[in-house]
């Protein structure tokens, strides 16, 4: 064992040790190292800041898996104060690197991608920005992301807490050697979160990761705010045991290495099942709420919160708009229904510029968008044809205005226009359709929304734009490990809701096209995906809001690298996409991860017999109202509102009513609550369910379906089919107006369930 830890090691030039470091406050003082040998179970002893320290690791290899050609190790390191009294210290794991490259890419899940070597700007406006279009201009991130340097000379580090990242890890793909490495440890210890900083050399020769209990950020946090953290106090007696898994394996290119994190970022991960309330009690809970707080019937709109400030009110996709009217078309009753498709008349009554793109925001009854963000362009063309489709296929079409279809094709044709003169979608363009801001992955759904147009308009110059552009992102984009510019509040960040948007696209031009060139770059993109999704469940503060309603943070979502938050939900989609990448490719963990997405909105819902609060003093909605779903789930303290000493802190919201409302629409409008493969004795409760299979017949099933929560579930969605049967695309729509049955609190009943062969 100890010869193949060394051999592991030397492959990629690290030398591993245990670190003790003294802080006098956040500010560093002293540290000592003393290297694992070889043979790393022997014991080390130190004198280090007035004690005497035994250290003893253990290293052992990682359990057997599916994970290929990854050695993996599981190191623990368990530090006893022998003798005498240290004060503030902070002990860890040190791994220095010889021959560093800045060429290495570097993965911190949700917080860091390709290294965050990025141009930085003093704020997140994007204003700054809009100096012309320049398809060479540089990423650009706000002043307060963490960042390695762009620069070959000067410091150069980041320093996080476990609560900063989806998963406690570290991955890097070493270009000249085609290595990847992986470290994972647990979210923190006894004492605390854990830190994971990345130092480099002034020359970038060599670097230093560094996992640290408990987590100190010397000088600032990830916000740019003066650290607060310290370390410990130590006396006789007293032990701290840091674990750490560490993966060595073969990485030709960037997607290999995520898509080897894909495999094992589970792999530490403690996770608490928790059936709460069914997906179809929380859509009763919200249709109610829209329609008494959200409708607004003077201009005929479904706005995305309540209305307080503009990005409140209505915003044509994104964060409600089209997204949220598909999912009230979709899975509304009559009213509901009738208001949503009234939206269509509200945007395209006035809302039309001169490019053909939509006006983004509306509020008290003005239009105010002046540059166009192509993000919102491709979330609405591509949820515009979903509705249409749904439409015709429900025996609807004829009620379809003519206008309607134009407007829409109007934004195809505008996409178009950019593409054949930019060669991308760009980042914003101006009223006349002109980009004036280039070179990101903002509008990664428009490919979707295209192949989408060229069946719907019959079209294929559509199709050949949906394909070229598909392409460029997944040459652009995925090869170098990341997405970004999704949020329109986070200048060009790296970001979940680019990504995922794009793993739609991708599927609606397999579901057009049936080539297997997008269920490859589906793979790609959903393995990237996975690395904004939380693996586990955190430690909140026992007296924080989330602490004291035991919140679950499995399967929330990381927004972006700036705004250090998850969510419950993808912004703003239901994830339909990686149900279809599972049928396609029979891969469980992408039906697994969809599953955990899914599972883990509705406890996020604020409900009268369980209001969620806002505990800060003075605030507009202290009680959050039913229906109610904030996109706060914060694990780190990156956040400060109001007064710069008044932070919000880890476990809290702020008061209001968020785009993550739309996402549970979504989920409960486009995906099955009970997914089943009776022929490989597949069984997946994505709802609050639990479901057996009874009796198999040729062409039904009998299904038993208990519902354990003390919520009725109006419509538990159940979609059954072959393995065989899942390799056909089933198109867009695929999971909406399904074969359901009601299930009451704590009952359990028989349903015979059609089966697709």
């Amino acid at each position: 064992m100890s010869s193949n830890w060394k051999t592991a090691l030397d492959s990629l030039g690290i030398v591993a040790s245990p670190q003790w470091c003294a802080y006098d406050g956040s500010r560093r003082i002293d540290s000592a190292l003393r290297r694992l040998e070889a043979d790393a179970q022997a014991p080390l002893s130190v004198s280090f800041a007035g004690a005497d320290w035994n250290v003893a690791a253990r290293l052992d290899p990682a359990p057997a898996s599916d994970h290929g050609a990854a050695e993996g190790f599981d190191l623990a390191l368990r530090f006893t104060c022998k003798s005498g009294k240290a004060s503030q210290i902070s002990v860890g794991l040190h791994l220095e690197f010889s021959n560093w490259s800045m060429d290495n890419y570097i993965l911190m899940p949700a917080a860091m991608y390709a290294g965050n070597r990025f141009k930085k700007w003093p704020t997140n406006k994007v204003s700054q920005l809009m100096s012309g279009y320049d398809p060479q201009a540089p990423v650009s991130v706000s002043g307060w992301v963490p960042v390695l340097s762009c620069d070959p000379q000067g410091p150069s580090g980041v320093q996080f807490l476990t609560g900063d990242l989806s998963t406690p890890a570290v991955v890097l793909q070493m270009p000249d050697r085609r290595r990847g490495f992986i470290v994972m440890t647990d979210q923190g210890t006894r004492l605390g979160n854990t830190g994971i900083s990345l130092i480099e050399s002034e020359d970038r020769t060599t670097a230093q990761l560094l996992l640290k209990a408990p987590g100190v950020r010397e000088i600032v946090r990830c916000n740019g705010k003066t650290s607060t953290d310290r370390g410990a106090d130590f006396a006789a007696g007293d032990e701290l045991e840091l674990r750490a898994r560490l993966y060595f394996f073969d990485a030709p290119t960037i997607p290999a290495a995520v898509e080897r994190f894909f495999q094992v970022r589970e792999d530490l991960a403690i996770e608490r099942h928790r059936q709460m309330i069914p997906f179809s009690a929380v859509w009763a809970i919200q249709q109610d709420k829209y329609n008494r707080q959200n409708w607004v019937e003077s201009d005929g709109y479904y706005s995305v919160g309540m209305r307080e400030v503009p990005s409140q009110d209505w915003q044509t996709a994104w964060v409600g708009g089209f997204n949220a009217s598909h999912a009230l078309i979709a899975a509304g009753d009559e009213l509901t229904r009738r208001r949503a498709l009234r939206t269509f008349d509200h945007v395209f009554d006035d809302g039309i510029l001169p490019s053909g793109f939509y006006n983004a925001l509306y509020h008290k009854g003005e239009w105010l968008g002046k540059a166009t963000l192509l993000r919102y362009m491709g979330d609405s063309l591509h949820f515009n044809l979903k509705s249409l489709m749904l439409l015709e296929r429900r025996g609807q079409g004829d009620s379809i205005p003519d206008r309607w279809k134009k407007a829409i094709r109007g934004v195809a044709d505008a996409f178009v226009r950019i593409w054949k003169k930019y060669g991308e979608f760009g980042h914003y363009a101006d009223q006349e359709g002109n980009l004036i801001v280039a070179g990101t992955a903002s509008a990664s759904l428009a490919p979707g929304g295209l192949a989408l147009a060229s069946v719907y308009f019959n079209h294929p110059e559509y199709l050949e734009v949906a394909k070229a552009s598909g392409r460029h992102y997944r040459d652009r984009f995925l090869s170098i490990g990341y997405t970004n510019a999704g949020p329109g509040d986070a200048l060009q960040c790296p970001d979940s809701e680019s990504n995922f948007a794009l793993l739609d696209a991708y599927l609606s031009l397999y579901d057009v096209t049936g080539e297997a060139e997008w269920i490859d770059a589906a793979r790609d993109t959903a393995n990237l995906g996975s690395t904004w999704c939380v693996t586990y469940d955190y430690r909140f503060p026992a007296s924080s809001t989330f602490g004291k309603l035991d919140m679950l943070t499995t399967g929330t979502v990381y927004a972006n690298v700036q705004n250090k938050h998850s969510a419950p939900g993808l912004c703003t989609l239901s994830g339909d996409s990686l149900l279809k990448l599972f049928r396609a490719t029979g891969d469980r963990r992408y039906l697994a991860l969809i599953q955990r997405i899914a599972h883990a909105i509705p406890q996020y819902c604020s409900r009268a017999d369980r209001p969620i609060t806002d505990r800060r003093p003075g605030q507009r909605w202290p009680i959050m109202d039913p229906g109610w779903i904030n996109e706060r789930v914060n694990m780190s303290d990156w956040e400060v509102r109001g007064d710069p000493d008044n932070e919000i802190g880890v476990g809290e919201i702020f008061g209001g009513s968020t785009w993550s409302e739309a996402a549970m629409l979504l989920t409960f409008a486009e995906l099955p609550g009970v997914y089943i493969q009776p022929d490989v004795d597949l069984v997946c409760c994505l709802d609050h369910v639990d479901a057996v299979i009874i009796e198999r017949r040729q062409r039904e099933l009998v299904v038993e379906i208990t519902n354990p929560t003390t919520f009725d579930a109006p419509a538990v969605k159940i979609f059954a089919e072959t393995a065989e049967a899942a390799l056909v695309p089933l198109g867009a729509n695929a999971f909406v107006d399904l074969f359901s049955v009601p299930v009451a609190a704590g009952a359990t009943v028989r349903a015979t369930v059609p089966l697709i062969t």
